[in-house]
């Protein structure tokens, strides 16, 4: 029975992790094709946007394998066998791998937050967006009702609606509408990729503090000997 319970509560572990791993990986894809349709995208997100990419598919990949293949791949990596094993556990042991993990979280982190802060820009306008269609929408159901309106000054509704039609022709397709119908879509969209966007900031820092700890605590004989085989002794006679 107890054997049962363990292997439940692993799969699901597994399948949580594989869920959220797979997430992280498809939204970092999807930068990674943005970045590349860019003309000029800078050298930061060149760098990390791909480089973010292969560390969650190789942790995707060690996540996905059954325990005992997990087990065999570790003690493989030891031998650089396994890559992916390697890139998900390059901080284990190696104090070298841990700053080149770290390293690469710095810059991981630089630019998911800017990603982070962009789509939070993003939330705040597209809450402003619905409440100014709903108004608009308000106000013409209202007036075409033969009422006043929200608005009392036929300028002041004029300039609204007028900024509200050039807001969506800058943008390209006609938002006021398909807001207003589906408002609650959008915002669960656009908030779920805002908090899964939040979740890997927050991983990818509890990495880039594990890994420099492991730096710093490192002495430095270890990062004489590191990637050489510790003495083997030799039984006494």
């Amino acid at each position: 029975m107890a054997n049962i319970f363990r292997q439940a509560i692993s799969w699901l572990y597994t399948t949580f992790a594989v869920s959220i791993l797979g997430t992280w990986t498809l939204l970092i894809l999807g930068g990674v094709g943005l970045t590349a349709v860019d003309s000029d995208p800078g050298l930061l997100p060149l760098i990390a946007f791909p480089s973010l990419l292969t560390f969650l598919v190789a942790k995707l990949i060690v996540a996905a394998s059954p325990p005992a293949n997990a087990r065999n791949a570790t003690t493989a990596a030891a031998g650089g066998d396994n890559l992916a094993t390697w890139l998900a556990t390059a901080d284990y042991g190696s104090p070298h791998g841990a700053l080149v993990l770290f390293l690469f979280s710095v810059t991981w982190l630089l630019h998911l937050a800017r990603v982070v802060f962009a789509l939070f820009l993003v939330v705040l306008m597209g809450a402003f967006f619905v409440f100014a269609s709903s108004l608009d929408a308000a106000d013409k159901e209202e007036t075409e009702a033969g009422g006043e309106g929200l608005f009392s000054d036929d300028g002041a509704r004029k300039n609204f609606t007028t900024a509200l039609a050039e807001f969506e022709e800058k943008a390209g397709i006609g938002l006021g509408d398909y807001l207003v119908d589906n408002p609650w879509v959008v915002f669960q969209v656009v908030a779920a990729l805002w908090g899964m966007m939040n979740l890997l900031l927050m991983y990818i820092t509890v990495y880039a503090f594990g890994a420099l700890r492991k730096v710093l605590t490192t002495p430095l004989e270890a990062w004489a000997r590191a990637g050489q085989e510790p003495p083997i002794a030799k039984p006494g006679r």
